[in-house]
């Protein structure tokens, strides 16, 4: 017996727009931080339109809830700070239309984050010396 993906679709929704509502947040807003339109924005909480995981993720990001709240499950991590570094960098990068720009900024954040390593220096120059 098949499952019924569209009641949980309905209940995700249902949890979304009720977080959203608690924050005071309208539909337009929350669409903007999402850079979606509130029509879309209201597709995802009646259910009628599925939810990515990346999406899931920036949503619960926004509302500073943890992906598990917003799927109805057991949470055992705090919740998130609403649209911190990683929620910009992710909505940022869904934007960048071009694969191979998207892969040369991926090999720029992994060097500068090598390079901050200062115990193994070293690593990131033989990782840049790797990548030429």
């Amino acid at each position: 017996m098949a499952e019924d993906t569209g009641a949980f679709d309905r209940e995700v929704g249902a949890r979304i727009r009720r977080r959203r509502r608690e924050l005071g947040m309208s539909q337009k807003a929350f669409g903007q931080h999402l850079n979606i339109s509130f029509q879309q924005v209201q597709k995802y909480e009646n259910g009628s339109s599925r939810l990515l995981a990346w999406r899931l993720y920036v949503i619960s990001r926004v509302l500073g809830v943890s992906v598990p709240s917003l799927l109805g499950l057991r949470d055992t991590q705090p919740a998130a700070a609403p649209r911190d570094e990683t929620t910009r960098l992710v909505e940022a990068w869904s934007r960048i239309p071009s694969e191979p720009l998207r892969g040369q900024l991926l090999r720029l954040i992994e060097t500068l984050a090598l390079e901050a390593d200062d115990a193994e220096p070293a690593k990131a120059d033989a990782w840049i010396a790797s990548q030429s």
